[in-house]
C-alpha cells in the first residue's frame, strides 16, 4: 500500500489568525487559495512569502466557459500576494477585426513654411450692383473752422431820442470853487455881543476918607491837584460765615508730602474737610501707597470725624501685579479687607457717596493702616481727595 503524506493545512483566514512560525522546510497549505508557504524556523506565517514557481510558456487560450454563480462576499480580506516576475512576451495575435477606440489628439504641430505663391487667376466678370445699404450713423462733428476776417465798419446810425432823467444821485458831488466876496452890507441895527472884560487896573492909593462899602466876592479859583494817598488802614475782623448755599459745591484736600503710616495703626492721610450736617457728598480719592517691605496689604477707607455717617462706596487697588480687586465700603473707617497686596508703589482709588450725620461738626477724610504688624507703610506725595455736594 502507498504511503499517504498530508502537509500542514488550513484556510487562509485560519493561517492569518493563528500566524504560526513554521519549522525550517515545513510546508503550509491554504486549502481555499491553493497557495503554500515554506517556513524558515523564525518568520511568522503572515510575513512569509508564498511559494511561486517559474512561469511556464503561455498555453493556448481555451474557450471561455459559462459564468458560474457569484459566491458570497468574503468578510476577510486576504493578504496581497507578491508580484510575480514578468513573463516572456507572447506571440502577436491575429489582426483584430474590431476598431479600437480613437486615441487622444496629439499636440498641434508647428506651422510649416509658406509655399510659393501661385499665379494669379483671371479676373472674373463684375457682379451686379447690390441694393443700397441703410444710412450709416452720423459722424462726429468736425473741428470749428477759423474765424473769418472782420468786415468794414458800417455807417453811424441816427442819434436816438433822449432817455428819461435818471434818479437823484445818493453821492454828493465835489464842492464848487469859492465865489468872489460880495459887497459890504449896511450897518446893523442890532447891538452885537458884549466884549470880554478887560484886565483889572492897579489898585489906587488908600484915600483918607471913611471906608467904603465891601465889594462883591470874586470868582472861585481853579481846583488844586489831588494830594498823595494816605497809608492803608488795618484790616477789619472777618465776618461770620454765612449759611450754606444750595446747589453743587466742590471741595478738595491735597496732601503734598509723603505721610508715614504706622504698622497696624490707623492714620489720617488728609486734613479733614469740614461739611455741614445732614449733607450728601460724592467722594473720589486717588492715593499712592507703598509698603516698607512685605505684601500683606493695607486697609483703606473713607472716614467721618463724627459717628453715624452713611457710606456706600468701594475701594479699588492691586491684588497681584496683573489684576486689581475692589471691595464695597458701607461704614465709615478703614475697610476690613486688605488691598495693595503687591510689593512696590501702586495707586489705590476710593469712590462713592457719604452722608454727614445730623449733629456735631463733621469733617470727611481718608484713613489707612498696614496689615502686617512689623512693616510700616507710606502714603506717597500728591494724593488728593475731592468732595462734591449733591444735596
Amino acid at each position: 500500500m502507498a504511503v499517504q503524506i498530508q502537509l500542514r493545512r488550513g484556510t487562509q483566514a485560519d493561517w492569518a489568525a493563528v500566524n504560526p512560525i513554521l519549522a525550517e522546510g515545513e510546508v503550509g497549505v491554504e486549502l481555499d487559495t491553493h497557495s503554500n508557504k515554506t517556513g524558515d524556523g523564525a518568520t511568522y506565517w503572515n510575513s512569509l512569502p508564498y511559494n511561486v514557481g517559474p512561469q511556464g510558456y503561455q498555453g493556448v487560450q481555451g474557450s471561455t466557459g459559462s459564468q458560474g454563480p457569484q459566491g458570497e462576499a468574503s468578510t476577510v480580506q486576504g493578504p496581497q500576494g507578491y508580484q510575480g516576475a514578468t513573463g516572456a512576451q507572447g506571440y502577436q495575435g491575429a489582426a483584430s477585426t474590431i476598431q479600437g477606440p480613437q486615441g487622444y489628439s496629439g499636440a498641434q504641430g508647428s506651422q510649416g513654411a509658406t509655399g510659393d505663391t501661385g499665379t494669379q487667376g483671371y479676373q472674373g466678370a463684375t457682379g451686379s450692383t447690390g441694393t443700397q445699404g441703410p444710412q450709416g450713423a452720423t459722424g462726429n462733428t468736425g473741428t470749428q473752422g477759423s474765424q473769418g476776417a472782420t468786415g468794414t465798419q458800417g455807417a453811424q446810425g441816427a442819434a436816438g431820442s433822449q432817455g428819461p432823467q435818471g434818479a437823484a444821485s445818493t453821492v454828493q458831488g465835489p464842492q464848487g470853487a469859492i465865489g468872489t466876496q460880495g459887497p459890504q452890507g449896511q450897518a446893523s441895527t442890532v447891538q452885537g455881543p458884549q466884549g470880554a472884560t478887560g484886565t483889572q487896573g492897579p489898585q489906587g492909593a488908600t484915600g483918607a476918607g471913611t471906608q467904603g462899602p465891601q465889594g462883591s466876592q470874586g470868582a472861585t479859583g481853579a481846583q488844586g491837584s489831588q494830594g498823595a494817598s494816605g497809608a492803608q488802614g488795618y484790616q477789619g475782623a472777618q465776618g461770620a460765615t454765612g449759611s450754606a448755599g444750595s446747589g453743587n459745591q466742590t471741595a478738595f484736600s491735597v496732601q503734598g508730602n509723603q505721610v508715614s503710616l504706622g504698622a497696624q495703626t490707623v492714620t489720617d492721610i488728609f486734613a479733614g474737610i469740614t461739611v455741614p450736617i445732614s449733607t450728601t457728598w460724592n467722594y473720589h480719592a486717588v492715593i499712592g501707597l507703598q509698603p516698607a517691605a512685605g505684601t500683606q496689604g493695607c486697609q483703606v477707607g473713607i472716614q467721618c470725624s463724627v459717628a453715624g455717617a452713611t457710606v456706600e462706596g468701594k475701594v479699588i487697588g492691586p491684588q497681584t501685579t496683573a489684576a486689581d480687586a475692589s471691595y464695597r465700603q458701607t461704614a465709615q473707617g478703614v475697610v476690613a479687607l486688605p488691598i495693595q497686596r503687591v510689593a512696590g508703589a501702586q495707586s489705590v482709588e476710593l469712590m462713592g457717596i457719604i452722608i454727614a450725620p445730623g449733629s456735631g461738626t463733621p469733617s470727611i477724610g481718608v484713613q489707612a493702616k498696614g496689615v502686617q504688624a512689623s512693616q510700616a507703610w507710606f502714603s506717597k506725595a500728591n494724593a488728593y481727595l475731592r468732595l462734591m455736594k449733591t444735596s
